[in-house]
């Protein structure tokens, strides 16, 4: 019987790696190709465009998560090179290209495994400028489980990226000759309906049509920027000439809607369309004490816009009506620390309220003690992932590890799991210990301590 249940439990695991391994894999990205578009992602974080309007821009590269925690690699290995030159259009070196290495952790898998035997490697970025020549070299360990990213920029040139899910060790990688053509900044200011300016909004600029996926041979075709105190905005990188649609969340524009970029910056005024109170919900997100809840995502049934609405710092949140919404819609919000409700099943709410308040309940702790179970010692480094069960609302959120890589005495704390029902893997990095499960019961106050027995693998003849 126990077997039958250690191999379901092995099972259900396998079920939810898959899961969570197409969804955090990135697809294989031919060579040219770049990050994905801005919409394609839940929540692109948004970056302080830091160029005055008559200074030139600062260089941004792709962000990337930082690590937990970090091992140096200094001496990690064999060096790997990433080599190529820039170009101008006649085929002539440029000078002063600002070229930024990064590398980061790829898809869950690969870094889950490589953690079994290895330190966390420290993320990498490097920077450096082209000399006459035009060439950029990195010479660099690259961490097995990282994937890399290369973005060039140049004052009034196109922006060029690429990226690689991975880089063998020691080996030579050359981007070759890239041809940096003449790129513009869309540069102006965004103000509301009465020609008062709108602060602290960050605008998306994606390329028109079928060039929005194309890539255009590498040339980055999409970009943000955001607005300073005074509704002015620079975008953070040059764009190669073409059109390009202009969106703000939770603010439609009047006008313009697009613009085209011609190979010189553009300044544009960005105007607003007046909102009706009549078409909005507002309200706020808080706890049981009353204190905001900043990041909770907010359903509205009936309004689809393919954004995620979220709460701000201060727990407020706006719903715009969309063309052929209801006249009255339901509205939840959810929060991994957080008890929830299945999206859609909240308060209805008719269009022109105000005053909504959703209050969400603080989620309970509970303790987990991972031990070998032939002889019950406590199992320190482990992976430790706690999954809501009973079919309710799952974000990718409740996915994360829990507590990073070591537990002292093989014990963690959980604190913030939302009431009802969970089940806790923990994923040994020990070679010899095979994943053990548990299910837990979690209240508001917390649940009751959980033992994880982890067995032992035994190799087999084939």
């Amino acid at each position: 019987m126990a077997r039958v249940l250690l191999v379901g439990v092995v099972a259900l695991f396998a079920v939810f790696a898959a899961v969570w391994f197409l969804a955090d894999t990135a697809p294989a990205v031919p060579s040219g190709a770049g990050p994905a578009d801005p919409d394609a992602v839940e929540a692109p974080a948004a970056v302080e465009a830091t160029a005055a309007l008559d200074a030139p821009v600062a260089i941004e590269r792709e962000a990337a998560p930082e690590p937990e925690a970090a091992a140096t690699n200094a001496d990690a290995g064999p060096r790997s090179t990433l080599r190529g030159r820039c170009l101008d259009a006649d085929g002539n070196p440029i000078a002063g290209v600002a070229a930024g290495l990064t590398g980061w952790g790829g898809n869950s898998q690969r870094v889950e495994a490589w953690l079994r035997d290895h330190p966390e490697p420290e993320r990498l970025s490097e920077e450096q400028t082209t000399g006459a020549d035009g060439v950029f070299e990195f010479r660099f360990w690259p961490p097995p489980p990282f994937q890399f990213f290369v973005r060039l920029q140049a004052p009034g040139r196109a922006t060029w990226s690429q990226r690689w899910n991975e880089i063998p060790i020691g080996s030579d990688v050359d981007a070759g000759d890239v041809t940096l053509p003449a790129g513009a900044l869309l540069r102006g200011r965004v103000i509301d309906a009465d020609g008062a300016p709108v602060a602290k909004v960050e605008i998306r600029i994606n390329a028109s049509g079928d060039r929005r996926a194309s890539r255009d041979g590498g040339y980055d075709t999409w970009c943000t920027a955001r607005t300073r105190d005074d509704g002015t905005f620079a975008s953070r990188w040059a764009l190669l000439a073409g059109d390009y649609d202009l969106a703000i969340d939770g603010h439609p524009i009047e006008a313009p809607k697009q613009v085209t970029l011609s190979g010189e910056d553009l300044f544009v005024d960005v105007v607003l369309q007046r909102i009706e109170p009549g078409d909005t919900i507002t309200g706020v997100v808080v706890d049981e004490s009353g204190a905001p809840i900043r990041g909770a995502m907010v359903h509205a049934t009936g309004v689809n816009t393919g954004r995620i609405n979220s709460t701000d710092c201060d727990g407020h949140f706006r719903v715009l009506r969309q063309e052929n919404s209801p006249d009255e819609i339901r509205i939840s919000a959810v929060h991994s620390s957080y008890s929830a409700a299945d999206p859609g099943v909240g308060e209805a709410v008719r269009w022109g309220r105000d005053d909504v308040r959703i209050v969400l309940q603080k989620g309970g702790g509970v303790s987990i003690l991972a031990v070998r179970a032939d002889d019950g010692t406590p199992v320190e480094d482990y992976v430790l992932r706690i999954l809501p069960l009973g079919g309710g609302f799952f974000s990718s959120g409740d996915a994360r590890p829990r507590g990073g890589d070591h537990h002292d005495k093989g014990r963690e704390n959980v604190e913030g799991l939302r009431p009802g029902r969970h089940q806790a893997f923990v994923q040994p990095r020990a070679g010899d210990l095979a994943i053990g499960s548990a299910v837990l019961e979690v209240t508001s106050a917390g649940g009751s301590p959980v033992v994880v027995r982890l067995a032992g693998t035994s190799p087999r003849q084939v």
